[in-house]
């Protein structure tokens, strides 16, 4: 399975956060992430995408897990996440 990419052609920081799990990462100004499905993702692994404002939900559906790359690295949870006001 090949990874979904993400880019954020805005001015304004865009929130995604990894379904069901609810982990954000934040891709600032011209930042492109991918989501990488799992080596053991089942035949029935999609991404169901929905973007309102600024966030994107990703949900992962079917059996296997994801997780978001940058250039081919891992991203941890709340990557970049803009500190509270």
């Amino acid at each position: 399975m090949h990874p979904t990419r993400f880019e954020n052609t805005s001015e304004h920081p865009l929130a995604l956060y990894l379904e069901p799990w609810g982990m954000d990462y934040w891709l600032l100004t011209g930042d492109i992430f991918d989501v990488v499905p799992a080596a053991d993702a089942a035949d029935d692994f999609h991404l169901h995408v929905v973007h309102s404002g600024d966030a994107i939900q990703v949900y992962v559906e079917g059996a296997g897990g994801a997780t978001v790359c940058r250039d081919g690295v891992e991203l941890p949870c709340g990557f970049q996440r803009p500190d509270s006001p």
